[in-house]
């Protein structure tokens, strides 16, 4: 009885998860690639030209209110001609949902930066700049921030 509960509740949440992705897809449509869901997460791929409308959409509309930017990193991939998945893992604490959104850039083609929509971008970015040269517009400023890490780290031992 309290497997079937669980299997219940698994399977309802699944439902809403993909109902709120298909309504997603159907408000902006453009913006959006390809759309999977995967351990209870959605995950999205989106067009790089529209990251700024769509990560704003998410966080100040009412039925998504992703407030968390919880982090931002890469994935390379040397065989694809985009090598680079950059990847956003968003929070709504209003609804307790996780989504991740993934764009793909090649190496020499910078993109937006999300710092105007989540201050806490900046340092993501920085570190996706420093450790893969995935350069981002717009950011407030670009230092190493790995070296100045493992500087600091030698010069206290």
């Amino acid at each position: 009885m309290e497997s079937d509960k669980r299997l219940n509740t698994k399977y309802k949440i699944r439902r809403m998860t993909e109902q709120f992705a298909k309504s997603l897809i159907l408000l902006v449509p453009k913006w959006i690639q390809s759309y999977s869901f995967n351990k209870n997460e959605m995950i999205f791929v989106i067009n790089p030209e529209y990251l700024i409308p769509f990560f704003s959409f998410l966080k100040d509309h009412t039925n998504t209110q992703f407030k968390m930017l919880m982090d931002v990193t890469a994935v390379d991939f040397p065989s694809r001609e985009k090598r680079f998945e950059v990847v956003y893992n968003l929070l709504s604490v209003q609804y307790n949902s996780r989504i991740r959104i993934k764009i793909c850039v090649d190496e020499i083609s910078p993109i937006n930066s999300l710092v105007e929509v989540y201050s806490s971008a900046n340092w993501w970015e920085r570190e996706c700049w420093d450790m893969f040269g995935i350069f981002f517009f717009e950011s407030s400023r670009f230092t190493k921030n790995i070296n100045r890490l493992w500087i600091s780290r030698a010069s206290v031992t």
